[in-house]
């Protein structure tokens, strides 16, 4: 395999429902991107491409290069472009919120009886009365309930970089292609919303940036 660089050290950090939202950043040498050109997809750095994780993610990678025109190849030493795939995700940040409730009771109508007596002018009672009369009932706002919600969200990232492989070789590398695609979420799996996040990025492939919301393909 050839050489990797020092220039990858200038790479973002991996910091390790129904849809998931995101923030594409693109950037690109658009001429040097055209269909027909013949792509290697790898993950990076070496221990991740080695991965079983980056094994099962690579697949949606090179679909994704297929469907914009590229040749996918796994010859390392021919290809035109190298693809270099890094993601993470993080441990999550817990917020505490206070969620109020209204309680909905009864506030009037029903039922209600009487009675009473008729006095003589020397005060004595000649006659008495009861009765009884009713009102629909209404309701309204009888009070208000509160609790506190705990939840987690999880900063998701991919990035995906392409140079020029005979550059790569020989040791002056020429980039062609700088992609983030950032998503925060209360999925904490990244491989429930890897396919997402890379449907988002591709999206604005090669050189859009801007949010993106996909549809989610399973829970998480």
């Amino acid at each position: 395999m050839f050489r990797i660089i020092a220039f990858f050290g200038i790479m973002l950090a991996i910091i390790g429902c129904s849809s998931i939202g995101g923030r594409v950043e693109s950037f690109a040498d658009t001429e040097k991107l055209t269909k027909g050109k013949s792509v290697v997809v790898l993950g990076f750095p070496k221990d991740v491409d080695e991965s079983l994780e980056f094994a099962s993610y690579r697949p949606i990678i090179e679909r994704h290069f297929a469907s914009k025109g590229f040749v996918i190849t796994n010859d390392t030493t021919g290809s035109d472009l190298v693809a270099f795939v890094t993601y993470g995700i993080d441990d999550g940040q817990a917020s505490t919120s206070i969620v109020s409730t209204p309680i909905i009771g009864k506030t009037g109508g029903g039922t209600s009886t009487f009675s009473g007596s008729i006095s003589s002018s020397t005060g004595r009672p000649v006659s008495s009365f009861s009765g009884s009369t009713y009102s629909p009932p209404t309701y309204g706002i009888v009070g208000t309930a509160t609790r506190s919600e705990r939840s987690v969200f999880f900063m998701r990232i991919l990035t995906i970089t392409i140079a020029d492989r005979r550059s790569l070789q020989e040791g002056t590398p020429k980039l062609y292609y700088q992609g983030t695609i950032k998503s925060e979420g209360p999925c904490g799996i990244l491989s429930k919303v890897i396919r997402e996040m890379a449907d988002g990025l591709f999206s604005k492939f090669p050189d859009q940036s801007g949010t993106i919301k996909v549809r989610r393909k399973e829970n998480c």
